[in-house]
């Protein structure tokens, strides 16, 4: 089962919330969100983690790699005894690229929450629609990823007490720096890599993710390059 609802995962994820940093995703990125809009997530999220793993400025990879990880779950060629894992650590990371303000996340929460279905569920996912009607920064490129029709659900699902203490939850909602991992020994190199060639000046201008970087693929009628 498919939790996106429009475009694919990658470009929809540019463009996404404040407070990101300026150091961007790492070498391998571009290749990993081509597999993801592929279908390819577990390809995919071996590179995603080691990017988002590098903590604030990688949130892109960080949501990426939190919907790879739910689609893996629900695919019919996952052994079961991984679905729980795969779902489990698909919503941490979702959450946390969510909390540090990236709005792709934020509206991919809402639907997962909806998609499962308990109340508990519903509510997270209300408090996460109602967080993203606050994200200043997709709110100033006119961007509004979650459907009306789905919103229209969400609040027919809860009654009007629990909407409103949902919302004021999400009047109190701060920021979270996304924070950095250990890196494993693979990881490691794959930074490392990344560091040489950046020294040598292929960089070029470098700016926040989705943000337009210096080599990396650009995505179709979006303007953006990421490396």
């Amino acid at each position: 089962m498919r939790y996106a609802w429009t475009r694919s995962a990658s470009r929809r994820a540019c463009g996404g919330g404040p407070g990101q940093g300026s150091a961007g995703p790492a070498s391998g990125f571009t290749l990993a969100a081509r597999l993801v809009d592929e279908g390819r997530y577990e390809t995919a999220l071996p590179i995603l983690r080691c990017v988002a793993d590098q903590g604030h400025g990688y949130e892109i990879a960080q949501y990426l790699a939190g919907y790879s990880l739910l689609q893996l779950a629900d695919h019919p060629a996952t052994p079961d005894i991984l679905r729980p894992e795969h779902r489990t650590e698909g919503f941490e990371r979702l959450e946390s690229a969510a909390a540090a303000g990236w709005g792709a996340a934020q509206a991919e929460l809402v639907q997962a929450y909806w998609t499962v279905g308990s109340s508990e569920a519903v509510e997270r996912g209300m408090f996460w629609a109602s967080v993203y009607t606050r994200n200043t920064r997709d709110r100033a490129y006119g961007i509004d990823r979650i459907p009306d029709a789905l919103e229209a659900q969400l609040e027919a699902a809860v009654s009007r007490d629990v909407r409103e203490h949902v919302q004021a939850e999400a009047t109190r909602f701060a920021l979270e720096p996304l924070q950095a991992r250990p890196l494993t020994p693979e990881c490691s190199r794959l930074v490392q890599e990344r560091r040489v060639r950046n020294a040598g000046g292929q960089r070029g201008q470098g700016r926040g993710p989705g943000g337009g970087r210096g080599i990396g693929g650009q995505f179709p009628g979006l303007g953006t390059e990421i490396d």
